[in-house]
């Protein structure tokens, strides 16, 4: 009822799809179909939602490696799902870190890390924990984003 509501506004035109209950997201994508469209806002779900109707995706993993986002979604949707898997499943650790803490303290600091923002956050948030870091600056050099 809500997904017709919207569509019938004419105000929306996509609807960023963050759940991990795939039937429904399922249900979802058959309601909305041709009349809405739906992202993948889950960067651990990005494989997953294109591959049962996703048409594109919301990311925080893209504000620390755009190029990969890109050429993720680039391979699956030229046919290329296999790489595709590979890759979502070797993004797995960076997305972790990305959201070990608060939103958006852990992807401040990776910008920061890779010289895109100073990661200065507003209160009442504080920067990143110890071991967020590690995690953060080990998984970016991991995937070659960060040189050791």
């Amino acid at each position: 009822e809500t997904i017709d509501r919207l569509a019938e506004s004419g105000r929306f035109v996509a609807l960023k799809e963050s759940s991990y209950d795939l039937p429904r997201v399922m249900e979802k994508i058959s309601a909305m179909r041709g009349r809405l469209t739906l992202y993948s806002g889950s960067d651990d779900m990005i494989y997953p939602l294109l591959a049962i109707g996703a048409e594109g995706v919301i990311s925080v993993l893209a504000n620390v490696a755009p190029a990969y986002v890109s050429g993720m979604t680039g391979a699956y949707f030229s046919g290329k799902t296999e790489k595709a898997l590979t890759m979502q499943t070797e993004c797995l650790p960076l997305v972790r870190a990305l959201f070990s803490e608060v939103s958006p303290i852990p992807c401040k600091y990776a910008m920061e890390l890779l010289g895109l923002c100073g990661g200065e956050l507003r209160l009442p948030l504080i920067g990143a924990g110890e071991n967020t870091r590690r995690k953060l600056r080990e998984a970016l050099v991991q995937m070659g984003i960060l040189i050791a």
